[in-house]
């Protein structure tokens, strides 16, 4: 399956509210969707993570229907 990174803003001011939105988001995510690896900078406010999905436009729809914020998503490497 594809993999992807997607860049988003975090609404966290701190490690304990970044992990509570880490876990609400990958419970709230289609089953054929795998969540791999996430990255927060709490002090630029931004979290990447690592996606296995479909294909880009489903992960961003995903993302969307969350109502989750992302400044970027692209192919990972």
């Amino acid at each position: 399956m594809p993999k992807f990174i997607a860049v988003h803003k975090l609404s966290a001011s701190n490690e304990e509210q970044a992990k509570k939105i880490i876990g609400q988001t990958a419970k709230q995510i289609p089953k054929d969707f795998t969540w791999k690896l996430t990255t927060c900078d709490v002090v630029k406010q931004k979290f990447t993570c690592e996606w296995e999905a479909p294909n880009q436009e489903r992960l961003e729809e995903a993302f969307r229907t969350q109502g989750l914020s992302t400044e970027s998503i692209r192919p990972a490497k």
